[in-house]
């Protein structure tokens, strides 16, 4: 059954992909992302990687949303495209260590806040990481690390350079 619905969750999130015209990524230009763990904003995957979200392909799509009217079309299907993929992570990886890290997931760096969602070697990995006001490790390891499937892996890298940053670019403008 949760593969039923993992499924599901796959062609909802394609679906999403082909109605907003979201470019494709090539499992060649996938496996090449360059992703770092800082604490420098901007040096998240979608800075590393804006080559692959050409200005030009970028402002296309930006003019058809503000030329078409179809802004709030837009952003209700960055919600869903977002809540989707969030869904998929949970079923893939399973459970957060903790309620919070179930209803949230950064996409890039800021000086105060790692990254959720990052690429190790060939996969995207999920590390819900959290800092409590004393330490109670019991000894366990810091960081739990979560491998998604490549097809998973794809979708998120797809949201976080191209969704996000046209996002981005349309809420700023």
């Amino acid at each position: 059954e949760l593969a039923a619905v993992y499924a599901n969750l796959m062609l909802a999130i394609s679906q999403i992909f082909t109605k907003l015209a979201i470019p494709n990524l090539s499992e060649d230009d996938f496996l090449s992302l360059k992703d770092v763990s800082t604490q420098f904003p901007n040096e998240g995957l979608a800075s590393l990687n804006c080559h692959l979200f050409k200005l030009q392909t970028q402002e296309l799509l930006f003019q058809n949303i503000l030329l078409g009217d179809k802004l709030s079309e837009f952003l209700t299907s960055c919600t869903s495209l977002g809540l989707n993929l969030l869904c998929a992570m949970h079923l893939a990886g399973g459970l957060g260590a903790r309620a919070a890290e179930e209803c949230f997931f950064t996409v890039r760096n800021t000086p105060s806040c790692i990254r959720h969602v990052r690429k190790l070697g060939s996969s995207m990995v999920v590390i819900p990481d959290y800092c409590k006001q004393r330490k109670m490790s019991y000894k366990q390891p810091t960081l739990v690390v979560k491998f998604l499937p490549q097809g998973l892996g794809v979708a998120l890298a797809r949201y976080i350079i191209f969704v996000k940053e046209l996002e981005a670019r349309v809420v700023a403008h």
